[in-house]
């Protein structure tokens, strides 16, 4: 058996390729068609049941068309991305650059305004408190 670290690390790759999988709206038979990995194989990995090694998870980012760094660029193994994220990551790399830009900016605006109305919050509970 392999040791608790090497468990933690499993099931989160494994949860990472349920994820991507899900996302691209397959099941692990067609998953494991376009990659050449065997169905079990993937089954095992989604459940932690099979330690992740570097090779299988090569096909499975070719199958879905990503680079091993897209596949593990979250902040910490431990804590993958939400779906939203997924999604959103996912879109973005689907647009021009100039469509890409557009998006950032919009979602600054966002972040802008909801500080805005933080700020504004912060202020009258500071006034109710004098």
């Amino acid at each position: 058996m392999y040791n608790s670290m090497l468990g933690e690390i499993s099931m989160d790759v494994g949860l990472r390729v349920k994820q991507l999988r899900k996302l691209n709206n397959m099941t692990t038979k067609e998953l494991s068609s376009l990659c050449g990995v065997s169905q079990s194989t993937i089954s095992k990995l989604e459940n932690g049941n099979r330690i992740p090694d570097i090779p299988i998870i090569e096909k499975i980012c070719n199958a879905l068309n990503m680079t091993l760094v897209e596949f593990f660029m979250t902040e910490k193994l431990s804590e993958p991305l939400d779906e939203n994220m997924i999604t959103l990551i996912y879109l973005a790399k689907h647009l021009k650059d100039d469509q890409l830009e557009k998006l950032c900016d919009f979602i600054k605006t966002i972040i802008d305004e909801d500080k805005v109305v933080e700020s504004k919050l912060q202020v009258r509970k500071m006034k109710n408190i004098s």
